[in-house]
């Protein structure tokens, strides 16, 4: 199950929900881009992606924006690759194990927002973005009846000059069956161009 299971036999310190949401948010909006951290285009975004993710812990941990709490984890979060994805799969394993279905749909779907809003919307999610993507909806569908899973489409109106990608909860399709096939097919084809 990807990234869920990648570190379980060495995961080190307790983490706690809050402080594992912060986490995943921070690395998602700050370290993982559309066109690479380093890129100029990525500063042209950087504010709204920072604004959606602190507007999420805000809504769900006021208690991050008292005492520099949110800026001490943020400071804490390694800067070589092996530590920071060690750190974002003993997070999401936190949120996996220590949330509820609502929640983490509505933390998936932030993600999904962020980085909507990560790159123009002519161009291509990275590879990155993609398999982060693929990780949280695995990891939610995991021992779920097929109508209580989520899907998520990467081109959502299959238009290279807006490209988005949507969650979606499978028992709000109409015909779940046949769209959930050819969303995958979609997803498929989309991956082969990025």
């Amino acid at each position: 199950m990807g990234l869920f299971n990648l570190f379980k036999e060495n995961r080190g310190e307790h983490i706690t929900l809050d402080v594992a949401c912060a986490n995943v948010l921070i690395m998602l909006t700050e370290f993982l881009s559309a066109y690479g951290v380093n890129d100029f285009r990525e500063l042209e975004f950087l504010e709204k992606k920072i604004l959606l993710r602190n507007t999420f812990l805000s809504e769900h941990f006021d208690h991050l924006f008292e005492n520099d709490l949110l800026k001490n984890i943020h400071d804490r979060i390694p800067i070589d690759p092996e530590s920071q994805g060690q750190l974002l799969a003993n997070s999401l394993n936190t949120i996996n194990e220590n949330s509820d279905n609502k929640f983490r749909f509505q933390f998936i779907f932030r993600i999904s927002t962020i980085f909507n809003h990560s790159k123009n919307e002519s161009d291509n999610f990275s590879i990155d973005q993609i398999h982060i993507m693929d990780v949280l909806e695995k990891g939610y569908n995991n021992n779920l009846p097929f109508k209580k899973q989520i899907v998520i489409q990467y081109n959502l109106f299959n238009d290279s000059t807006n490209i988005m990608m949507a969650v979606m909860k499978i028992s709000d399709l109409k015909n779940p069956e046949i769209q959930v096939k050819e969303i995958l097919k979609s997803n498929e084809e989309y991956k082969k161009y990025i």
